[in-house]
């Protein structure tokens, strides 16, 4: 049982370090075809780590694009993010529109 879950939080990690959209989309497709998800702790865990390294835009297109592609539905983490992103590049009619979905 534990080597079953060395994977996903191997995968975590790396997610949480990733310094590239593209380290990110090979992560999260490596995740995929490992069945073990990506769900939304792992997109938000490449957001955050996009938003570290300032790549707003990367975290920007996570959010717009990965959660639909993956079928996940973005939590209050993810909204956050997001919005954080989007404050980060001072796109404030973005930051309001995202604030209003979570509700």
């Amino acid at each position: 049982a534990r080597a079953g879950l060395f994977g996903p939080a191997l995968y975590m990690a790396q997610l949480k370090e990733a310094h590239s959209l593209s380290e990110a989309e090979r992560l999260l497709a490596a995740i995929e075809q490992a069945g073990h998800g990506p769900n939304a702790y792992h997109l938000n865990a490449a957001m955050m780590a996009l938003v570290r390294r300032g790549h707003y835009g990367d975290a920007q297109f996570v959010f717009g694009n990965f959660f639909q592609q993956y079928k996940v539905a973005p939590n209050n983490v993810s909204y956050n993010t997001a919005i954080a992103a989007v404050g980060r590049r001072k796109r404030w009619k973005r930051a309001v529109e995202l604030l209003r979905e979570m509700d």
